[in-house]
């Protein structure tokens, strides 16, 4: 099902069946950002992440946030990516009974550039923009996420975000994930891989040393080798032609290490 956010956003919904022959507790929801350096939202990094936390027993939704010039057309600057998955939060939550949901175990989790859309509405519910929205994640997972705007910068991400070909350097702190990290933050699953040629893994080390300082729980996994945009790392998310490269399963493993996280946090069997 699909449900019109507001704005160009739309929010994709899987979402299990009830039945009285199942005796199941209302379930964790799971809310997917894919990435695409704010210019689009890739496919790849979002029905096969949903399809993943689904058979998991969790419920999924797949939000396609605001892009490109559609950021740029936003009323309050910058923040339309981020408006969206504030809104997709809210709505998941204020369903929690229709979607069969536990509205305390809401999680968001993202990929590279939606990656950064995570940590920077997991580390800003208090956002003045965002006011009157129930939008703070209860966990957040995040696959080789932009981070840094200033230290190991992936400056595509932010140059398309903040609309312009040389922001200036307190635009690239003010929305610097690492910047923003609070002991309010909540607890945070990381993986990247040592030789991402495209958002170098100083990111994830970064944003673990933010959250350390600030006594946030995470678990921080980084792989030796695999290129940018792995996804799931199965044949189904593998760009076309590269097979080779994105079909990895030694690295495909952090699927079931990001479920037992998940599962683990929420103080579910795993």
């Amino acid at each position: 099902m699909r449900i019109e956010l507001g704005d160009g956003a739309v929010l994709d919904t899987y979402v299990a069946k009830t039945s009285p022959e199942l005796t199941m507790p209302p379930r964790p929801a799971v809310l997917v950002l894919p990435g695409g350096g704010y210019s689009y939202c890739s496919a790849r990094e979002a029905e096969p992440v949903a399809n993943l936390y689904r058979a998991a027993g969790c419920n999924a939704f797949v939000l396609y946030y605001r892009c490109g010039k559609d950021i740029a057309s936003c009323p309050i600057k910058f923040k339309a990516p981020l408006i969206d998955a504030a809104r997709a939060v809210d709505h998941i939550r204020s369903h929690a009974e229709e979607y069969g949901i536990n509205p305390h175990q809401v999680a968001v989790t993202g990929f590279s550039a939606g990656g950064h859309l995570a940590g920077w509405l997991s580390a800003n519910p208090g956002d003045p923009d965002l006011e009157g929205l129930d939008c703070r994640p209860d966990a957040m997972l995040l696959g080789y996420p932009v981070v840094s705007g200033v230290t190991s910068p992936n400056l595509g991400t932010f140059r398309t975000l903040l609309g312009s070909d040389n922001p200036p350097r307190n635009e690239l702190e003010k929305f610097s994930v690492e910047h923003m990290i609070t002991p309010d933050t909540p607890p945070a699953f990381i993986w990247h891989t040592a030789d991402d040629g495209c958002v170098p893994v100083q990111n994830s080390l970064l944003l673990a040393e933010a959250l350390s300082a600030n006594g946030v729980p995470f678990e921080l996994h980084i792989f030796p080798h695999g290129p940018h945009g792995l996804s799931v790392a199965t044949g189904e998310t593998s760009p076309r032609g590269a097979e080779m490269l994105y079909d990895d399963p030694y690295v495909a493993r952090w699927t079931q290490m990001a479920v037992k996280w998940l599962l683990r946090t929420f103080g579910r069997k795993c």
